[in-house]
């Protein structure tokens, strides 16, 4: 069975949401409002980069989605994953509008709180 994922992000301001829109339909991808901020979400792994077809380039999903973002903004795109027998995965992007990012990933923030703490964490899966 292959690696199923879905991810979401929190909710955020965009500069324009019409741009937002597009944006979604370009990834396939669903959005909601809640007053003045939007989200989106889809069944997929976060992509890393999204196909350009004006510009036959490939390009940055993370930068394309930070420039979508009202100056000042963080959000969070969290996904989660199934690869069968149990085998579970969760991780997050805080993605900021100037395009930093960081990485989290559940099984290693299970690893340092093991560690920090003096106890054993007993690992199911493999850290890619």
């Amino acid at each position: 069975m292959g690696h199923r994922a879905q991810f979401s992000t929190s909710y955020f301001k965009v500069k324009d949401p019409e741009d937002f829109k597009r944006f979604c339909r370009h990834l396939d991808a669903h959005w909601d409002t809640k007053e003045d901020l939007v989200r989106l979400y889809r069944d997929s792994r976060i992509p890393s980069e999204l196909y350009d077809y004006k510009t036959d380039t490939e390009i940055d999903f993370l930068d394309m989605l930070a420039e979508l973002m009202t100056p000042g903004q963080v959000m969070v795109l969290m996904e989660t994953g199934f690869a069968g027998m149990g085998d579970l995965s969760a991780q997050a992007c805080i993605l900021e509008s100037d395009g930093s990012r960081q990485w989290v990933d559940l099984v290693e923030i299970a690893m340092g709180w093991a560690q920090s703490t003096g106890k054993e964490f007993m690992q199911r899966r493999q850290v890619a």
